[in-house]
């Protein structure tokens, strides 16, 4: 059965317009990987931070234990039945959520089901008449391909929310230590300035 002008040139320019809409969504992909890599080094970064107040504090801490021995005999006294402060943790691993170690990381985006996958597509008895099955193949796969890109956008997506609702935490948790470590730091230079006089 042969194809009329209008359908066959329909059928291109519906092919086209569902290659563009994959060559979008996999430029969307792209975006969102490097966006996905951004976010982990913001929580190296983050991981950082808190790894150096908490250096900070311990330093704080070490200089209180000197300070309370050099204010006077009982404070030496003291010193000697005390804990000396520990050393911070090391830094923890920074494709970890010390939260949830099981958490994924932010930059592996999660993978979308196979390609072809959209499932059965019912056709009508008129569309097999003005269709071609070269045109019902291409469009099966444009729309299978188009399915797994956007789950996998889903997906990532999802990861990226997880993971700035995780740098939201450690920003409070870092604002919590950092006003912690700026009193307890004026605290100690009052001391120490009392001590000196």
């Amino acid at each position: 059965m042969s194809q009329s002008r209008p359908t066959a040139e329909l059928e291109r320019a519906n092919l086209e317009k569902l290659a563009g809409a994959l060559r979008v969504a996999r430029e969307t992909e792209e975006i969102a990987s490097v966006t996905s890599t951004t976010l982990h080094q913001q929580t190296e970064q983050l991981h950082r931070i808190q790894h150096k107040q908490d250096q900070v504090q311990a330093n704080i801490q070490k200089s209180n234990r000197v300070v309370t021995g050099m204010e006077s005999i009982f404070g030496r006294v003291k010193n000697i039945f005390s804990k000396k402060p520990k050393d911070p943790k090391p830094m923890a691993d920074p494709d970890s959520d010390p939260r949830n170690p099981d958490r994924p990381r932010s930059d592996v985006p999660a993978a979308g089901k196979p390609a072809g996958s959209a499932g059965p597509v019912e056709e009508s008895k008129d569309r097999k008449r003005f269709v071609t099955a070269e045109y019902v193949a291409q469009e099966d796969q444009l729309l299978g391909e188009i399915d797994d890109s956007v789950n996998t956008l889903k997906a990532m997506a999802r990861n990226m929310g997880d993971t700035l609702d995780y740098h939201n935490e450690v920003l409070d948790g870092i604002a919590v230590k950092s006003d912690k470590n700026t009193a307890d730091l004026g605290a100690l230079q009052k001391r120490t300035t009392k001590l000196l006089r």
